[in-house]
């Protein structure tokens, strides 16, 4: 399995710039090019405060998270340095998101992917009493990269085997789209042949 993991949601971003869908329409979006194949699992990263004004996106990430489409963890209480704050204001919003999670998804989080990839030993422990294994963006891999490898002739299913594709749900997309596509049918010629509005 390949995860792919989505910062960010649902936080309004003005690097989002298409009119055409709203925030929610484009992570339906990325959401649905993700299920086109079972070799990727959606991972998005929740911001809880924002996300808690958007309640049907609440409602599509359990439907989704029900069905095995999707499994969310928390990205935080809020898009923030957490770095800044103190260990008791930390533990204080950890606590809010598991809490959150539990009442609207029945889920109890094993991750925190911190925003803009914040890691202290601090941070660490804190995340560690609450049960959560602290993520940063140290081992990211990015859409580019792994097509770049797809394109040098390597089988992306075998690379990122157990491993996380990194985006934000805002992002353009093409790049995951062709991985999509890739997983698919199995080989990038075959996935051009079958898709060539998409390469």
């Amino acid at each position: 399995m390949i995860y792919v993991r989505d910062d960010d949601v649902l936080v309004n971003s003005s690097a989002y710039t298409d009119k055409r869908k709203t925030p929610l329409e484009r992570f339906k979006q990325i959401h649905r090019w993700i299920c086109d194949t079972p070799k990727l699992l959606h991972v998005p990263t929740l911001v809880v405060e924002p996300l808690m004004s958007h309640p049907e996106a609440v409602e599509f990430i359990c439907s989704e998270t029900e069905a095995g489409r999707m499994k969310p963890q928390i990205h935080g209480y809020e898009h923030i340095d957490y770095d800044q704050l103190s260990s008791n204001q930390v533990t204080e919003h950890l606590i809010k998101c598991k809490n959150f999670f539990w009442d609207q998804f029945g889920l109890v989080p094993t991750k925190w992917y911190t925003p803009w990839g914040a890691n202290s030993s601090r941070l660490q422990f804190v995340a560690s009493q609450q049960g959560l294994e602290l993520i940063d963006c140290s081992k990211i891999n990015k859409p580019g990269d792994i097509l770049n490898t797809a394109y040098a002739g390597n089988d992306i299913e075998k690379f990122m085997d157990e491993k996380e594709i990194f985006i934000h749900w805002w992002e353009r997309g093409m790049r995951l789209k062709r991985i999509v596509e890739i997983l698919r049918h199995g080989s990038v010629e075959s996935a051009k042949a079958a898709n060539k509005e998409w390469f």
